[in-house]
């Protein structure tokens, strides 16, 4: 497993984690949909985490955040999976989670990918984060929505007290997480 270690702890998102994790459980492919900043990525994290144990080839995670050039993208997935050559012909046999992160700039490009993988591929699932759908009609997709008014407040306050152990919660935190939107990241910047 090749997750990205988090240094700090999953704050809220129950649902969402059950939920998702349900639709992983029971579609091949599941697609988190959301703005820059709603928490795709670390949600992803987390249910990839959460299930591990179902995939005994494990989790390969691929970041395709930086990756613009169309041509790279089935480069850099074959890489991440250790393939050679055709990556639906590598991971044919394979129980894994493939997990894409950050496509919406090359979805043209994973889309037809992905559909050959799903076709050849009965054991392989892949949970993707974009702010695009793939439009597949293997695709469940799944919408990330900002935190909740008390989990975006929690956010707040730990990473708050990671930089300052003093910090006291005060009325004036939920109207900054409301003025922020309730986005992860934008409460993690502040």
């Amino acid at each position: 497993m090749n997750l990205p270690v988090q240094q700090s702890r999953f704050i809220g998102r129950v649902d969402e984690l059950q939920v998702a994790g349900a639709f992983l459980r029971t579609h091949q492919l599941v697609t988190l949909l959301g703005a820059g900043g709603s928490g795709k990525t670390r949600l992803a994290i987390q249910i990839a985490v959460d299930a591990a144990e179902r995939f005994p080839a494990g989790v390969c995670w691929v970041p395709l955040a930086s990756v613009r050039d169309s041509r790279l993208v089935e480069q850099t997935i074959a890489r991440s999976v250790g393939a050679n050559g055709s990556i639906a012909q590598h991971l044919a046999t394979q129980s894994l989670l493939l997990v894409l992160d950050n496509v919406e700039q090359v979805v043209a490009t994973v889309a037809p990918l992905l559909a050959s993988v799903l076709a050849a591929c009965p054991s392989v699932h892949i949970l993707v984060t974009s702010r695009e759908p793939l439009r597949l009609t293997a695709e469940q997709r799944f919408t990330v929505q900002p935190l909740s008014p008390a989990d975006a407040v929690a956010l707040f306050v730990e990473r708050a007290r990671a930089v300052d152990p003093a910090f006291v919660e005060e009325a004036t935190v939920e109207a900054i997480c409301s003025r922020l939107d309730r986005l992860p990241l934008a409460l993690e910047l502040a």
